[in-house]
C-alpha cells in the first residue's frame, strides 16, 4: 500500500517536532550532584598530588582533586577556585551539558561521583557510558530536524529520527547512569514515539526500493 504524500509531510513534521523535543529533554537538569559535606577539610596528601586523602563522609570530593569549599589552594593545579561552583549546595548538570560543556566539576566530579556508585563486581562505569548515547542523539536530532523540515515530501528521512529513536533507547535501558536522572522515563518514551512515527515513512521507502528493484515494472 502506497503511503500518500499528505501523510509523508505530516510524520516528517512530527518527526520534526519530535527530534526537537528530545534534543531539549537532554538540555535540561538531570542530575543533581550532592552537596559537599567536609567540616575540616581536604587534605590532600603531602607527597604527591595524584594520590589525595579522600574524605569518605564527603562524596562531593573527587579522586584526584578536593574541589569542595575546603580546597587547599596550593594543590588546585593552576584551578580558579573562583570559576568553581558552589558545592555547599546541591546542583544540577544535563546530559548534553556534560557531554559538550564540560566544567571542572563536570569532568571531574560527576565522573567520578558515579563511578564510585557503579564500580561493582559486575559493572564498572566507563566515560563512554557517558559519552556516546548523547553524542548520536546530538548528531541525528540536529540533522533529522533540518532535513525533516527541507525535505518535507522526502520519506528517506525517517532513517534519521530512527537513528536517534534507537540511540537514546539503547542509552536509557543499557546504561544505568541514564536511569538515575531525574524523569528519565520521559526522556525514553519520547525516544520511542520519535522511532514510532518514523516507521510510516520508512515503509514507504522499503516500498519504493521493492518496487525499483522489481523488474516487472521495468
Amino acid at each position: 500500500m502506497k503511503v500518500s504524500t499528505k501523510w509523508i509531510r505530516i510524520c516528517n513534521l512530527a518527526c520534526a517536532v519530535l527530534l526537537a523535543a528530545l534534543l531539549i529533554c537532554q538540555f535540561l537538569p538531570f542530575w543533581t550532584m550532592p552537596a559537599c559535606t567536609c567540616t575540616g577539610g581536604c587534605e590532600p596528601a603531602a607527597s604527591k598530588l595524584e594520590d589525595p586523602k579522600v574524605d569518605p563522609s564527603c562524596k562531593a570530593c573527587t579522586v584526584t582533586y578536593k574541589w569542595c569549599k575546603n580546597l587547599d589552594k596550593k594543590y588546585q593545579a593552576g584551578i580558579d577556585s573562583s570559576k568553581l561552583k558552589d558545592t555547599s549546595k546541591e546542583w544540577t548538570v544535563s546530559i548534553q551539558q556534560l557531554t559538550w560543556l564540560p566544567t571542572f566539576e563536570c569532568s571531574k566530579g560527576v565522573i567520578e561521583y558515579f563511578s564510585d556508585i557503579f564500580n561493582t563486581r559486575d559493572y564498572e562505569f566507563m566515560v563512554n557510558d557517558i559519552k556516546d548515547m548523547p553524542f548520536f542523539v546530538f548528531a541525528f536530532c540536529a540533522v533529522g530536524i533540518i532535513c525533516c523540515i527541507k525535505f518535507l515530501k522526502k520519506p528517506l528521512c525517517a532513517f534519521l529520527p530512527l537513528g536517534a529513536s534507537i540511540a537514546a533507547v539503547i542509552g536509557y535501558l543499557t546504561q544505568p547512569i541514564f536511569q538515575m536522572g531525574a524523569m528519565w522515563q520521559v526522556h525514553l518514551v519520547v525516544a520511542i514515539v520519535v522511532g514510532l512515527v518514523s516507521l510510516v515513512n520508512l515503509y514507504e521507502c522499503f516500498r519504493r526500493a521493492i518496487v525499483w528493484l522489481d523488474p516487472r515494472q521495468s
